[in-house]
Order: structure tokens, then C-alpha cells, then sequence
């Protein structure tokens, strides 16, 4: 195969790695926004 038949491959590869890491990333970011609103609202007993 060519170098630019790789391409699609390629590039199909680093969207499935960037949907996996925002799977993985978005319940510790959901979970850091939830303790910020929290404290942000003056609360003092926020477990994070």
C-alpha cells in the first residue's frame, strides 16, 4: 500500500482515541465541576 492509503486509517484511529479519552476523561471533569459549583456556592461540606 501507498503511504496515502494509510491515511483514513490513520486518521479513524485518533478520532476512536479521542472519543475514548473524553469517555474517560468526562466523569472526573463532570464530578471537578460539580465540586466547584459547590464550594462556589459557599458550601463548606463538599466531598469531592
Amino acid at each position: 500500500m501507498r503511504g496515502q492509503d494509510w491515511m483514513p486509517v490513520l486518521v479513524l484511529l485518533g478520532l476512536l482515541c479521542l472519543a475514548v479519552a473524553g469517555w474517560m476523561l468526562f466523569p472526573r471533569l463532570q464530578a471537578f465541576i460539580a465540586f466547584q459549583d459547590c464550594a462556589a456556592a459557599g458550601r463548606v461540606d463538599c466531598s469531592p
